[in-house]
Formats: C-alpha cells, structure tokens, sequence
C-alpha cells in the first residue's frame, strides 16, 4: 500500500479531553494537510485536532471521531467515511473536508502512481529485526530471529540459514569473498559462505546486537553485550579485545580511514579505538547511546543519543556541535557526498556539516531507521505508524525534502531499506516479509551510484561513504 504525506508534527498537548461541547473551535488542525496515495483500493486515515479561539486544545479526531463531520469533494477520486478513512478509487485529486463546533479544515489529496510492490516474500522465522545487507551480485540478505535469508534480486528465497540458539539482530557485512558476517544473541559472531554453509561460530564474543565492520584487511570489528569490543580475524580467531564500561549493544562500530574504531555504549560514551585495540579517547553525553557513529569527509564523527541530540565529534575527541532533534535519537546517520548528514529523531532531518537543519520533514512518530541515499538525491526513509498506517511507511524526499512517494508496508519495523543493484527499493517488516518496491521514473542508480545505499553505508558496514 503506497501513501504520502506533508507536514504534521504530533503537538498535542498531554491530558484528557475537554468535555464542553458548547466551546467555538477557532482551528481544525489537519494531519497531514496534504496527502498523496499512490495506487487504487487503499486506504489510510486522516486525523484532525481541535482548537479553541483562545488557543487552548480541546479534543482529536481520533479519540473523539463522533464529535466531525467529514466529506470528500470527489468521491470518485477518494471516497472518505465519519472516522476520516479515506480510500482511493480513482485517479487524480479531491479535498477531504473535517467539521466540528463551527471549525473547518482540509486535507488535499492526490491518487497517483509513483511506486508500484514488485514482489514480497515471507521469510522463515519473523519477526525481523535487522536490517537488509545486499551482495555484489545482487543478492539480497535478509535476517528474521533464528534465521538468514538469502534472496535473489527477483524475490527467490536461495537458502536459510539456522543459527544453533541465537536471535539475529544485527544488519550482516559481506566480505570480499562473499562470506557474510552477522552478530548472533547467545551464538556470537557468526561467518555464513555465499552457499549458506556455516563456515565458523565464534560464542566467545558473547552475545551480539549490534552489526559487525569489515577492515580492508578482512578483519572484523564487533561490540558486544559483555562490555568488550572484538578484533576477529577472517578465520575466527580474536586478533585482540578492547574493554569498555559498559555493553555495546546496539551501536554498531564505524571504521574511518586511519583505522580508528568509533562505537558507542549503553552509558553514552563514544569510544575512540587505535587499530591495535588500544584506547585513544572518549566522548561523553551523558546518556545511552543506540545509534551507529558515521564518519564524514573530513573525519568528523556524527551520531545520536538518548539525550535527544545529534553529535558532531572531532576526529581528536573534541566537540564540533550538537544538535536537539525533539525526540531519542537512534537512527544512525547518513552522509551525502557534499557532507550533508541524514538522520531520523522527530522526523527525518538534513543538516549541513556546520550543524544547521536544512529541512526536516515530521510525520506522527519518531523516525529510528536510517535514511538511504539514491545517487540522484533522493532519500529513502522507514517510519512506523504515522497518520494512522498500522504499519511500515517507506517515504522518499528530494534532495530538497519534498516528498515524493510513500508506501506501507506490513508491520512495523526496526531496519533501514536498501538499494538494489537495479535501484529497487528493498525493506524487510516485522511481519516477517522483504517487500521489493519499484519506482516510476527513478533515477536513484542503484547500489552501485549509491553514496549510502544500506544501513551501514557499504557491504561492509564501515559507517562511511565510499569504503
């Protein structure tokens, strides 16, 4: 199901209802104001929040649906019931009208074809997780609890692997020579070859949330739930271990130019390590950190925390800047090629590399993926739950944050999308299904043209563009 929208950040005020049925209302908020719905036979909600002339809230659509009024200027467009679900049966446009106690307001809505479902496929043993990684054949990989997938670019399921006990949560790293790297809970690190044979299972790691980074070497960078990062040779041996404060479970390692290693922990230190597992410094913020550090051009260090801010680190420790984003921030940022950082909090931002927003497009809900970079500037973002879906919204913005389509998918998710190598769009739904969109007109080039095609960046999960 593909729909879009425009606008509506969630500001409704904490408390119950007002009960006066009597009050003028001065405003009928809309959310969103604008709307487009790519495809026939679907539908999504409108919602709309009631103010009063003095500007105090007093009820929404959603708790209060019996108190408006709804209607659409062409049903044969998009038909809409008393609760604000709008369903589209024709192409073109209409506006959705809400009235309630003298207040009136619209959402305009386009039907239109933007991005059409080439395939979907179940995978054994939702629900899903991590993240998709993607082959330099094309191959799709794709983890769900106890399980990894591997899928060819046309949606057929070449093989699953079963880890012995463990839940796969971490987005896998391919090698070189195919083999594909993936932190497993209670199994370790885990190494599967491109026919899907088990090569090694390394329990000694301990538990593994996070994604694994590859070295130019082959050596494997991994954090871990027992407070330690990991350097693993391709063969599974421990080259060394790093000692931290505290567990390293879901911000995942980011590998820069020089060597250092840059990863986050549960205490909000990010934690600066030599290529020989020596410590070179820490930065602190004061509260948890989830989100996967990413490195820029010129070495800056950019990622989130608990604190509700974006980071800016120098490369010596020192701080660049930091950025309120209103919510958590867990999403892992891009970067684009002109430096720009891509990331998720209230919304998607992008934000220059001095630290300025430079748009910010905000649906309902927090955004915790990472968004994907087409080489034509567009960007590819999951969000769970806004305007009402009951599920997955994948949205697409300009390199200016317009945007340009979205589609729902499934179930809510935690991952990121990926680029395909022929520019499909690939996201896998906590309803256990990897869903392949194509879109009409894209011009994204494909993994390949890609500044940030998946989750970590690269195959190997460096966290930096280009390698």
């Amino acid at each position: 199901m593909a729909v879009g929208a425009c606008g509506g950040d969630d500001v409704t005020p904490a408390g119950p209802e007002v009960p006066d049925t009597a009050t003028v209302v001065g405003l009928l908020e809309m959310v969103p104001p604008q709307l487009y719905v790519d495809g026939l036979g679907l539908t999504v909600e409108v919602f709309a929040r009631a103010w009063a002339e003095d500007g105090s809230y007093l009820y929404k659509s959603w708790d209060s649906p019996e108190r408006f009024s709804w209607s659409s200027s062409a049903p044969g467009v998009a038909s809409v019931d008393q609760e604000g679900r709008l369903t589209s049966v024709g192409w073109g446009e209409t506006t959705i009208t809400a009235t309630t106690q003298g207040g009136t307001g619209t959402t305009r809505v386009t039907v239109r074809d933007a991005v059409d479902l080439a395939w979907s496929v179940p995978i054994v043993g939702a629900p899903v997780f991590a993240g998709i990684a993607i082959g330099a054949d094309g191959t799709i990989y794709a983890a769900a609890r106890e399980r990894l997938s591997a899928i060819t670019p046309q949606g057929t399921v070449l093989w699953t692997y079963g880890t012995p006990s463990g839940v796969v949560a971490s987005t896998p790293a391919i090698g070189d020579d195919g083999t594909v790297y993936l932190g497993v809970w209670s199994d370790g690190l885990t190494a599967v070859g491109r026919d899907g044979a088990v090569r090694w299972v390394l329990p000694e790691v301990g538990s593994i949330i996070s994604s694994p980074v590859l070295g130019p070497d082959g050596t494997i960078y991994v954090g871990s739930q027992d407070d330690h990062v990991y350097a693993v040779s391709p063969e599974g041996e421990i080259k060394w271990t790093y000692e931290g404060t505290s567990n390293f479970d879901f911000s995942s390692p980011a590998l820069a130019s020089d060597g250092t290693i840059y990863v986050g922990d549960f205490d909000g230190l990010l934690h600066a390590i030599n290529a020989d597992g020596s410590a070179r410094w820490t930065f602190d913020v004061g509260d948890v950190i989830f989100s996967s550090p990413s490195i820029g051009p010129d070495g800056t260090i950019y990622f989130g925390a608990h604190d509700m801010r974006l980071h800016a680190v120098n490369p010596d420790g020192t701080e660049r800047w930091s950025l309120g984003l209103g919510t958590r921030v867990s999403s892992s940022p891009s970067i684009g090629p002109d430096g720009t950082i891509y990331v998720g909090g209230a919304g998607v931002f992008a934000i220059d590399p001095g630290g300025s927003v430079l748009w910010n497009y905000a649906p309902t809900y927090s955004l915790i993926s990472t968004p994907i970079l087409g080489a034509d500037g567009t960007v590819y973002v999951a969000g769970s739950g806004a305007f009402g879906a009951s599920g997955t919204m994948i949205y697409a913005f300009s390199a200016q944050g317009s945007l340009l389509w979205s589609y729902l998918a499934g179930d809510p998710i935690q991952a990121s999308p990926a680029i395909g190598l022929d520019g499909a769009i690939f996201v896998a739904s906590y309803d256990g299904n990897v869903y392949a969109l194509v879109e009409n007109g894209s011009t994204n080039l494909g993994f390949e043209g890609s500044p940030w095609p998946q989750e970590r960046g690269t195959r190997a999960n460096t966290g930096r563009a280009g390698g």
